[in-house]
């Protein structure tokens, strides 16, 4: 694995990254609240309002880095989606640790929001919906940074978190006091309705593609995996029904007519 990062950095990397994203969302972002923020958002939402400062950070971040990381290294090798699974840290013009970084610093972000949710958001049972999308992401990004088993597709994926820019912006907005009829917030809706079919549908409809085949032709791969071969394809099985989860609470947010109920202010609407 010369061409790769060992367990023992990633590991290594791993506390050191989670040691940046801690800096980011515990002194970084609290106080740019403190500055621009505090006196337009209500108290009740302050602490959501800052774990979502982070998370729109960390979509950024990410979106922009997996899109170069990919560009680079994977386009040319890919033809159809076996090419996810068939490519490892040996092929020829990939650089295997920038794709590794990537994914660390990804799953690094969610270790720590994990923590800020159970903190400062409420408990398992309270925000259910989010916790187990953090553990689909730990489950699947972990073999893939340890060992490079479906890296590619994890860099592929990465660059639907440009959808999430405009998803956590909706809510940021809404937040801190514009309605939904104020035109910063009907540009950033377009963007985020064209950034979640082109992107956020389409990518994982790939990415199940790419799993399912993982899945079926496992024997096949030069590829060490340490958890059944069926796991990714469920794992992306349940993405695509939080995504279909996510399509009918934003239709219900934003285009279904307002029915008179309150509109429940706890973790477990991704659009509230």
């Amino acid at each position: 694995m010369k061409d790769s990062y060992s367990s023992t950095e990633v590991c290594l990397l791993y506390v050191g990254f989670i040691s940046i994203w801690m800096f980011i969302g515990r002194i970084i972002v609290p106080s740019t609240f403190n500055k621009f923020f505090k006196k337009s958002v209500e108290p009740a939402r302050a602490n959501q309002y800052k774990n979502l400062m982070t998370s729109l950070l960390h979509a950024l971040i990410s979106c922009s880095w997996g899109y170069v990381i990919f560009q680079r290294d994977f386009t040319q090798h890919i033809k159809n989606s076996e090419d996810y699974a068939r490519l490892n840290q040996f092929t020829v013009g990939v650089y295997a640790k920038s794709s590794q970084l990537v994914g660390i610093s990804t799953l690094s972000y969610f270790m720590y929001d994990t923590v800020d949710y159970y903190q400062n958001l409420g408990s398992v049972a309270k925000n259910w919906d989010m916790y187990l999308h953090h553990a689909i992401v730990f489950l699947l990004f972990i073999p893939a940074t340890m060992n490079w088993a479906l890296l590619p597709i994890a860099m592929y994926s990465m660059q639907i978190e440009f959808s999430n820019v405009f998803l956590h912006g909706r809510r940021l907005m809404l937040w801190s006091g514009h309605t939904k009829d104020s035109r910063i917030y009907k540009i950033n809706f377009v963007a985020l309705i064209i950034t979640f079919f082109a992107l956020r549908m389409r990518m994982v409809l790939v990415g199940t593609e790419a799993v399912f085949n993982f899945w079926r032709n496992f024997d096949s791969y030069d590829i060490y995996y340490p958890l059944p071969a069926c796991f990714p394809f469920l794992c992306y099985f349940v993405i695509n029904i939080i995504n279909l989860v996510m399509l009918v609470q934003l239709y219900k947010s934003d285009f279904k007519k307002n029915t008179g109920k309150k509109v429940k202010k706890s973790g477990m609407s991704w659009c509230d």
